[in-house]
């Protein structure tokens, strides 16, 4: 893939972690915030990864 696309990709899977793990800490427990919560920050450092660290 095109660099600047991972790297816009990384940083909306972040923003969207933080976003629901801002709501996780405010409105309670819901297993849907958990879940992408999990997925969202699992699929960033796996590109993150596989973007920046096999190009050393």
């Amino acid at each position: 893939m095109n660099r600047k696309f991972n790297v816009i990709i990384i940083i909306l899977l972040l923003l969207n972690a933080m976003r629901h793990g801002y709501l996780l800490f405010s409105e309670g427990y819901t297993a849907g915030s958990v879940i992408l919560l999990l997925l969202s920050a699992v699929l960033a450092g796996y590109l993150y990864i596989k973007e920046f660290q096999e190009k050393k």
